[in-house]
C-alpha cells in the first residue's frame, strides 16, 4: 500500500475542509481507513476518486462548505513541465474554472521533482525532458491542458553565451509533450525573446 496521508492533508490535498472529509470518510463517499483512532488516505485513491466518472468533485475550493455536484465530466487533467515546485500547478488546480488535477509533470532538478511530488503527489518524474521523452517505454499520459514554463537563461541579455544555448529549444519538448498527451490547451510562461527561437 502507499504512504498514508493524515486527515489534514488529504483535506488540503482535495481541497476541502477536514469536517466535510471526516464526514465523507465516514460514510464511505471517500476512500479512507480507519487506522486506530485516525483516519488514513492514500495518495493514489484520492486521485482515483478525483477522477472517477461519474463522481463527486469539488466546486467550493475555500473550505467546509465544499459544495457538490454529480460530475458529467472529469476534472481536467493537467500536466506541468519544467515544473519546479509546481507554481503553476497550485494555480491551476486551485483556481481553475472547473476541478483540476495534475497527472504528470516534470522538472530536471531532483530536489524540486520531490518537493512537486510531495505537495502533489507522486507522479513527477526528475530528468532531463529530452532524455525522457526518447526512452520508447516513456508514456505521457492524456491530458487536456498542458503547462510550464521552459527555461529563459538562454535568452537572457546577461547570458554572454545566449547563441546556440540548447535551453533556447526546450519548447521543442514541450510541445512533442503536447502532442503526445492529446491536450488540446498549453499554457507556456516564458519571456519576449523566446519568439526569435521559433
Amino acid at each position: 500500500m502507499s504512504e498514508w496521508i493524515t486527515i489534514n492533508v488529504a483535506a488540503s490535498y482535495v481541497k476541502m475542509g477536514r469536517s466535510t472529509l471526516y464526514r465523507l470518510a465516514r460514510s464511505g463517499v471517500v476512500p479512507a481507513h480507519k487506522i486506530g483512532r485516525s483516519w488514513r488516505f492514500s495518495i493514489p485513491e484520492l486521485d482515483d476518486w478525483i477522477c472517477s466518472e461519474p463522481g463527486n468533485v469539488p466546486l467550493n475550493l475555500n473550505g467546509p462548505h465544499s459544495q457538490f455536484v454529480s460530475a458529467r465530466s472529469r476534472p481536467l487533467r493537467i500536466i506541468d513541465l519544467f515544473c519546479e515546485a509546481g507554481g503553476l500547478t497550485l494555480g491551476f488546480t486551485r483556481l481553475a474554472s472547473q476541478p483540476a488535477v495534475s497527472v504528470w509533470a516534470n522538472d530536471f532538478n531532483r530536489f524540486a521533482a520531490e518537493t512537486y511530488n510531495a505537495n502533489f503527489g507522486p507522479h513527477c518524474v526528475a530528468g532531463d525532458i529530452i532524455d525522457l521523452l526518447a526512452n520508447p517505454k516513456m508514456e505521457i499520459p492524456q491530458a487536456d491542458i498542458v503547462i510550464g514554463g521552459p527555461p529563459c537563461q538562454g535568452f537572457s541579455l546577461l547570458n554572454k553565451n545566449r547563441d546556440g544555448d540548447p535551453r533556447k529549444q526546450l519548447w521543442r519538448p514541450y510541445m512533442e509533450v503536447v502532442r503526445r498527451s492529446g491536450a488540446e490547451i498549453f499554457v507556456m510562461e516564458n519571456v519576449p525573446q523566446h519568439n526569435q527561437s521559433v
